[in-house]
């Protein structure tokens, strides 16, 4: 089955590169020759292939290749959408003047295009690039004592051939000037493939720089999965973080904080996801439960949790992309709440697939969680 679905999806990523290859084959000439239109479609073809190549051969580090092929199916995704636009209009424009296009339009038509790519593919590379604090603030019900709590939580790094130990270097100062509690990652540490990361030693010792009062926690996204699956786990417990399999930990007598593995993981992640529902009904009657989800998909599974923290759908990544989450999940992106649940879904703090974001934002996030004892339970006290 898996085979089947890469098969297709590489059919499609060639037929766009194709369609992309054709369209500057024939602005540069009408009637270019084939033999000449070779220097459009070879250079093409080799970036398409490489693309291919380091996704489907995870068992070698492919750096050069891989990184070359990332860019390349970034500036795919944007020229498919300039250039479908462009034909789009180029097709009306023919139809209502019953003329066939100039030349001379057809040129400027695709030099703007030309300008337009660039312009998004360095904005997008740039917004990808920046990491923001997005700062939250909630009150959670408390029997036991009305406290505080500042939690710093990154997910979707994605760890590979882009994202690195420059990227790893800026998320441990960004969350070392909060000064948080607790750190957590629900999942996507990791983009798919162990064998793509550089300098794994150097990453290690910068993880093991990230300072908290509580220590940080870790739970397994669908990209934490795969043939390298124990690569990552012994990875990330030599940088001194928790991994949360379906169970949990408690945290200063304030808070129980479970982390689940994912629920659809793209390859082999250990024994399959557990059901922990009784075993967070017992703690939530004495300790508020927050919840490490990747997916913000299993929000029913969660009648006994306070909080839920998911990454997952980097809020679409690329406009129009966020239009398409926005209706697959409840909550895609930022604060929701619904009969007392209160769920956090983060935009994600790197990149799958096209290094860049349009429309959306590369994030860390800072939660105060204040316990607020309820009126029920203060007369009770009394």
């Amino acid at each position: 089955m898996r085979s089947m679905v890469l098969l297709f999806v590489s059919l499609l990523y060639g037929l766009a590169n194709f369609y992309i290859g054709n369209r500057i084959a024939n602005t540069i000439k009408p009637g270019l020759e084939f033999n000449l239109s070779l220097f459009v479609y070879i250079p093409i073809l080799l970036l398409t292939v490489s693309s291919l190549v380091a996704y489907l051969q995870p068992a070698k580090n492919w750096k050069i290749i891989g990184t070359m092929g990332l860019y390349w199916f970034a500036l795919v995704i944007l020229a498919l959408f300039i250039l479908g636009a462009t034909d789009l209009l180029l097709f009306l424009i023919s139809h209502m003047t019953k003329n066939g296009i100039s030349f001379p339009i057809l040129l400027t038509l695709r030099i703007i295009d030309a300008i337009l790519l660039v312009i998004l593919f360095v904005t997008g590379i740039h917004t990808a690039n920046y990491i923001k604090i997005t700062p939250y603030e909630i009150t959670i019900d408390s029997a036991n004592r009305a406290d505080s709590l500042k939690i710093a939580m990154f997910s979707d790094l994605h760890l590979g051939y882009i994202n690195g130990s420059n990227r790893m270097k800026e998320i441990v100062e960004k969350i070392n000037s909060l000064h948080p509690d607790i750190v957590v990652i629900p999942g996507d540490f990791f983009d798919g493939n162990y064998n793509a990361v550089q300098n794994p030693q150097e990453i290690i010792s910068l993880l093991r720089q990230m300072k908290s009062t509580n220590g940080t926690y870790l739970s397994w996204g669908n990209h934490d999965a795969g043939d390298t699956y124990e690569d990552m786990k012994k990875f990330i417990l030599s940088a001194n973080i928790t991994i949360l399999e379906d169970e949990a930990v408690m945290i200063e007598d304030k808070i129980a904080l479970a982390g689940r593995k994912d629920s659809f993981p793209i390859g082999y992640q250990g024994d399959g996801r557990k059901d922990i529902s009784l075993k967070l009904q017992k703690i939530s009657d004495s300790l508020p439960v927050i919840v490490l989800d990747h997916q913000p998909s299993q929000m029913g599974e969660y009648k006994h949790a306070d909080l839920i923290l998911s990454g997952h759908t980097h809020q679409g990544q690329v406009f129009p992309f966020n239009l398409v989450t926005k209706k697959a999940f409840t909550v895609d992106y930022g604060y929701y709440e619904n009969d007392g649940k209160k769920v956090i879904v983060t935009s994600g703090v790197g990149t799958w697939g096209p290094p860049i974001r349009i429309g959306t934002k590369s994030e860390i996030v800072e939660i105060i969680v204040n316990f607020e004892i309820p009126e029920a339970a203060k007369g009770k006290a009394e």
